[in-house]
């Protein structure tokens, strides 16, 4: 198991990050851009990278392409309004109470850009009938792609094997959230950042 850790390569390493906007005044989560009056309006969106340094296959493995910056979808229903202390205050005990608040969007985001990794179709050349079969740059012979999901941890520490492996079969609700938070009084607006941080250390022994 140990020399398994120490080896470890995923066919795929990808990273999600969540960016949600609010209004300072109020608090209240942005859900509903004007997509018309600005296109590029996504207040609430995910980013997924394929780091492809990390993975045995190539980009040719995921759709659509190795970054995808996407609009997030809400439950139907779903609300979230921050506390002025959650937007401004600089005790982390109380920027903490926001995870909770808006990790189930993360969770919808991680779900959606795991989902973008195709069926493993490795290329094995030309057949008897000199017709090439499988996809140019797959290297996965299992039923589906090995798929490590990256934690800012990871990525900080370059990526090392043992730790791509953690990220690769720790369960979702095993992983610590973390998030980052900037204010822009311009625009009255407070944008918060949520990735993986880490497995929970329970989750590595």
């Amino acid at each position: 198991m140990e020399n398994k850790r120490r080896m470890f390569k995923p066919d795929i390493a990808l990273s999600v990050n969540t960016t949600l906007i609010f209004d300072t005044s109020t608090g209240q989560l942005n859900t509903n851009p004007d997509l018309e009056a600005n296109p590029k309006d996504l207040s609430a969106h995910s980013i997924g990278i394929v780091h492809s340094e990390s993975s045995k296959c190539d980009l040719g493995c995921v759709f659509p392409e190795d970054y995808v910056r996407v609009p997030l979808d809400f439950p139907e229903g779903f609300n979230v309004q921050l506390t002025q202390a959650e937007l401004f205050s600089d005790d982390w005990r109380i920027v903490k109470s926001i995870i909770p608040k808006i990790a189930p969007l993360h969770y919808i985001a991680t779900s959606y850009h795991l989902s973008r990794v195709k069926a493993p179709d490795p290329y094995i050349g030309r057949s008897g009938t000199s017709i090439e079969q499988g996809r140019m740059g797959c290297q996965s012979h299992q039923d589906r792609h090995i798929t490590s999901l990256v934690s800012r941890d990871t990525w900080n520490s370059g990526c090392p094997p043992n730790k791509l492996y953690e990220d690769c079969y720790a369960a979702i609700r095993s992983r610590r959230t973390g998030i980052s938070r900037s204010t822009n009084l311009q625009n009255n607006t407070t944008t918060i950042h949520m990735y993986w941080v880490e497995v929970q250390r329970s989750q590595k022994e």
